[in-house]
């Protein structure tokens, strides 16, 4: 019989008006169905509509200027089209590489403003400052899922803090 994936709105553990029904909902979905779509998350659109808009302008810059974004030292920036293989898993160089470019960003980058990938600072601040709303939005969300998971399964709500304090995601 197939499942449909449960939608479970944040809002209420977020504003901290109903955080049981919400802790159930999503400990139920986690143990019947393995997944579940999130609404309610205070994800503002103009925060995600910005990053979009943002990245969108960045690869739409010729290569040589993309090209001053890069932080090998780290593994982040621009990476060039068709310069990485997903499916090169022995690093043997025998899989094509996937059609794509990528720009990444890790919490390292986030906090450093001077980090290569960002560019001059005077003419890329917009394209910064973008970026690093969207991901401290997005680390915020991920904590607020953090604290549903941990009271899911009997802890205290900050419990998986402890262990994801200083991550270090890539965006």
């Amino acid at each position: 019989m197939p499942r449909n994936v449960p939608i479970i709105d944040l809002k209420s553990f977020i504003d901290g008006t109903d955080k049981e029904s919400v802790v159930a909902a999503v400990d139920d979905a986690c143990r019947n169905t393995g997944f579940l779509v999130v609404t309610g998350h205070g994800l503002a659109p103009e925060i995600m509509q910005g990053a979009l808009d943002a990245i969108r302008s960045f690869y739409e810059q010729p290569e040589s200027t993309k090209a001053a974004h890069d932080n090998s030292v780290r593994g982040t920036g621009w990476k060039q089209l068709a310069s990485m293989s997903l499916g090169d898993l022995e690093g043997d160089g025998t899989v094509p590489p996937d059609l794509r470019e990528e720009f990444r960003v890790r919490r390292l980058d986030i906090i450093d403003w001077v980090s290569p990938i960002w560019g001059d600072p005077l003419i890329n601040e917009a394209f910064r400052d973008a970026l690093v709303r969207y991901y401290t939005t997005l680390d915020r969300l991920a904590d607020v899922i953090g604290q549903i998971f941990a009271l899911a399964v009997g802890k205290q709500q900050n419990y998986f803090e402890q262990f994801t304090d200083h991550h270090d995601s890539y965006l």
